[in-house]
């Protein structure tokens, strides 16, 4: 069992001293908890343990590994299991069990899901999923969820079962290609590095490929890190301390590379813009959709000008332009003061990128990427790299910051929906399960933030907005002059205790006033009108008639309260100005 691959790295990211306050800040969007059974009951065991959280391209899928016995019926294997949670529809489905649907007899992880969220790639030390399966190491499998069906991917192209263990798939949205890296040495021919590469499977042709190669197909001749495919399945992003892959790598450190498999071609990403090598470690690749934009993080100090903040930080390289870019940076460009990006599944990536690689998801230690992030936590961001805007997402509906770490992101085609992994337990409401292995006990989630949803009201919400309009205008000295109110309620519930205050000038003399609802006084220049409950839809009016005693121009102003939460209360307020003739 992978026991001994406990996250010891995201324990010590995340249990660190806790500052005591949560800061509400603005952040649009709303915040589900996704690690949640069909019927919204919390799991009863960590979630999100071995493995990054994982998202559909469309955002309406989210998958996640949990030690929870309770998120499905039958749960009764003590193992780390793979789930689909379905944000449509609500539900949520164990996906790492055989074609006859026998759960797995060992711990499954670290998913990745295809465009429309049916078929979700994981890899799993079980020996029951597919038969034979009798190699004793880690397998990758791929569940189509729409026809029920489990089948391993890991393999070579003769159907031979992988000799070690291959691990950390990534799928393409049609599902065709899956991404893995694997200790194996049998998947293809010429495999004589005794060491880790990157492989491709190709599901409808049933062939595997090693593509953590160089150019004309040399063998590396180092260790590579996991790979990320464009969603065509022709660009293959990944890790390696292979120094042979391109000409001129000599700075003895893991690089990125990008092998395109259509040309036969590998590139090196991890340079600046004028092609130059980094001076320190880059790995944790993601690709963009189309395969053009390249994110990972580094250590190097010479990817960009003004590197000076000496910690780990996340770059995007455009391969059509050839500019590397560092993007865990403030919306006013400042660089993070503490590391971005730790993962927990060591050099893959938590950073991810939307179709066109513009928005890129990450998750960093620093607090001066947005204001008022006083946590004093790891956080999950969005970087929009054409708006040149940072975002923090790991936070609730209200944008309260998390009172606790979150890390290990995906992302959206769309760049609108991030999916993430938190121990926060002020997030969502009702957020209580514990586990022992935390401090002080609460359970790591899954969680998903949608920049695309309006967060709903809360209760007792009631958006009421005033108008006022003036007759005649102009007026004359001593002439009748009214004010005709309307308080309208746009919902979405009923509106009590609503109170209308109209400030009139020193110079009007109050005549009378009426309503059909309530019932006004008036106290010197004020005008307050008590008009009870207003319901949905419905609407107000007060009538005040006055007489001018001096001319000019002159405003009055009214404005509207009740007992609830208004929440647009820009239009709780309309003034009126009337000129006075003589």
């Amino acid at each position: 069992m992978k026991r001994a691959r406990i996250l010891a790295a995201f324990v010590a990211a995340l249990l660190v001293v806790s500052l005591t306050a949560t800061v509400a800040v603005a952040a649009p969007g709303t915040t589900e908890r996704v690690s949640v059974s069909s019927a919204e009951v919390q799991g009863n065991g960590i979630s999100g343990r071995f493995g990054p959280s994982a998202l559909s391209a469309d955002g309406l899928t989210a998958a996640f590994d949990s030690e929870a016995s309770n998120l499905v019926s039958g749960d009764t294997n003590v193992v780390v299991d793979v789930f689909a949670r379905d944000r449509d529809t609500g539900i949520t489905e164990r996906v790492s069990v055989s074609s006859s649907e026998v759960q797995g007899n060992d711990d499954s992880d670290t998913a990745s899901v295809n465009g429309d969220g049916q078929i979700v790639a994981f890899d799993s030390d079980a020996t029951n999923l597919v038969s034979p399966d009798t190699n004793a190491s880690d397998d990758v499998f791929v569940r189509n969820r729409t026809a029920g069906t489990t089948e391993r991917v890991s393999m070579a192209s003769d159907g031979t079962q992988g000799n070690l263990g291959s691990f950390v798939p990534d799928i393409t949205p049609d599902g065709r290609f899956v991404v893995f890296i694997s200790d194996a040495s049998n998947l293809v021919l010429g495999d004589t590095n005794g060491t880790r590469d990157v492989f491709v499977r190709d599901r409808t042709t049933g062939t595997t490929e090693r593509v953590s190669i160089g150019t004309g197909g040399v063998e590396g001749n180092g260790f590579s890190s996991p790979g990320a495919i464009s969603d065509d399945g022709r660009f293959v992003a990944f890790g390696s301390f292979a120094s042979n892959l391109v000409p001129g790598d000599t700075n003895a450190n893991i690089d990125v590379f990008v092998h395109d498999r259509d040309t036969d071609t590998t590139t090196r990403v991890s340079v600046d813009s004028a092609g130059v090598e980094g001076n320190g470690l880059s790995s944790g690749a993601a690709i963009s959709g189309n395969g053009n934009i390249v994110a990972f993080f580094s250590e190097a100090t010479n990817l960009v000008p003004n590197d000076t903040n000496d910690t780990r930080d996340v770059f995007v390289h455009d391969r059509t332009s050839g500019i590397t870019e560092r993007v865990n940076v403030s919306s006013e460009e400042a660089q993070a003061d503490a590391q971005s990006s730790f993962s927990v599944q060591g050099d893959s990536s938590n950073t991810r990128l939307s179709f066109d690689g513009n928005e890129v998801s990450f998750d960093s230690f620093a607090t001066n990427l947005v204001p008022a992030d006083t946590n004093g936590f790891p956080d999950a961001f969005v970087r929009d790299r054409a708006g040149g805007t940072t975002v923090r997402l790991s936070v609730d509906s209200a944008g309260v910051e998390g009172d606790d770490g979150s890390s290990d992101t995906d992302i959206s085609a769309d760049g609108l929906v991030v999916s993430f992994i938190s121990l926060a337990s002020n997030l969502v409401p009702n957020d209580t399960n514990t586990c022992g292995f935390f401090d002080p006990g609460h359970c790591p989630d899954v969680f998903v933030h949608d920049l695309g949803q309006t967060p709903p009201p809360p209760a007792g919400a009631a958006d009421l907005s005033v108008t006022k309009t003036d007759s005649p205008d102009p007026v004359r000295v001593g002439g009748h002059l009214t004010y005709t109110l309307v308080v309208t309620n746009s919902g979405p519930e009923t509106a009590t205790d609503v109170t209308l205050t109209d400030t009139l000038p020193r110079t009007m003399r109050v005549v009378s006033t009426s309503t059909a609802a309530g019932s006004c006084a008036v106290a010197g220049p004020v005008v307050t009108c008590n008009l009870g409950s207003i319901a949905v839809g419905a609407s107000v009016t007060v009538t005040i008639r006055v007489t001018p005693t001096r001319s000019g121009s002159l405003t009055n102003m009214a404005t509207v309260s009740f007992s609830g939460t208004d929440p647009d209360p820009v239009d709780n307020t309309d003034a009126e100005t009337t000129t006075v003739r003589r």
